[in-house]
């Protein structure tokens, strides 16, 4: 083999090895590529979202049927603003319920859609009305410590 050729075969196995780096890189930052035609956006209002971030998934019986597109604060009532972008796919009742849950003890947040039993549809640009917050460890056990503590004022 001349050493043309051996340089040639290097170099395209360094090429297929940086495009590999590549696709990892993306998937795992959680970027995505999607066409604007095949989503639609709805809104949930939430009192925490508790390190909800964008780009984080919206399941439905632990299958991803979206993400997180904006986070925002309400003026009004002083509240998170969530966008959702929908796969057109999908199709879920104007009653249907949000909740931010956790992927296991300390995982990352996501949002959990829970479909009610409506025959009208959810579209581009609407809102949904009932919403349940994330789950503050911290605050639980704030209010626990603090009620404990109280308790045993009364008991002297």
């Amino acid at each position: 083999m001349s050493k043309r050729s051996v340089n040639l075969i290097v170099g395209l196995f360094l090429i297929v090895g940086m495009l590999g780096l590549l696709v990892l890189a993306i998937q795992v930052s959680g970027l995505t590529i999607r066409e604007g035609e095949s989503y639609y956006e709805v809104k949930a209002h939430f009192e925490n979202i508790g390190g909800l971030k964008v780009r984080q998934p919206v399941r439905v019986a632990g299958v991803s049927v979206g993400s997180v597109s904006a986070i925002d604060l309400n003026q009004r009532n002083y509240q998170a603003e969530v966008v959702m972008s929908i796969d057109k796919k999908y199709h879920f009742p104007i009653d249907t319920e949000a909740s931010i849950k956790t992927e296991g003890v300390l995982g990352s947040k996501y949002m959990s859609l829970e479909p009610g039993f409506e025959t009208e549809i959810l579209h581009d640009g609407d809102e949904i009305e009932e919403t349940h917050s994330a789950f503050i460890l911290e605050d639980a056990l704030g209010q626990m410590l603090f009620k404990s503590g109280s308790d045993d004022e009364k008991n002297k």
